[in-house]
């Protein structure tokens, strides 16, 4: 957990170098408003499963907040965070735990045994889309390979991948 702290607080918020790499724009979190950063990253990892509204409203609740934000005002914060982010604090998770974890981490023969699989997805027929992950599609859109390396024992994913141009 320290370093799950340490790389979202010393690192991301307090590092505009950093930070730099998982947002859009430089101008990006930088105003001192009711989602920074930090706020929006915790309500995604929050893994919401209810309507929007509902979550934002529970989650502000939560923190003791008397007002709470748009679905809008959410989805515009949201949408300034890069993928990156996602990928990079997952790394600082796995590597975490078996730094921590690693000489308890159930093993097969002594090995810490992972499972890949990889699967086609279909991705709207977009010119971002295309421009990021070229045109290999069929009559139902465009199509991406995406892998997933999974920890078996533990159910931890250690790497995943959407093939880029």
């Amino acid at each position: 957990m320290k370093e799950l702290k340490a790389f979202m607080g010393e690192i991301v918020q307090a590092n505009p170098e950093v930070r730099g790499k998982y947002i859009c724009s430089p101008e990006d979190f930088t105003r001192n408003r009711d989602l920074p950063f930090s706020t929006v990253v915790r309500m995604i990892l929050n893994l919401m499963k209810r309507s929007l509204s509902i979550e934002i409203h529970s989650f502000f609740s939560y923190l003791g907040h008397l007002t709470s934000v748009t679905k809008a005002a959410f989805c515009m914060q949201r949408a300034k965070l890069q993928p990156e982010f996602f990928e990079a604090w997952n790394k600082v998770l796995v590597d975490s735990f078996y730094k921590n974890y690693g000489e308890n981490a159930k093993r097969w023969n002594g090995f810490i045994l992972m499972a890949i699989d990889g699967t086609t997805l279909s991705l709207p027929n977009t010119k971002a889309l295309r421009a990021l992950y070229g045109s290999s599609g069929n009559q139902h859109g465009e199509q991406n390979r995406f892998i997933l390396c999974v920890g078996a024992l533990k159910h931890i994913t250690a790497l995943k991948k959407m093939n880029c141009k």
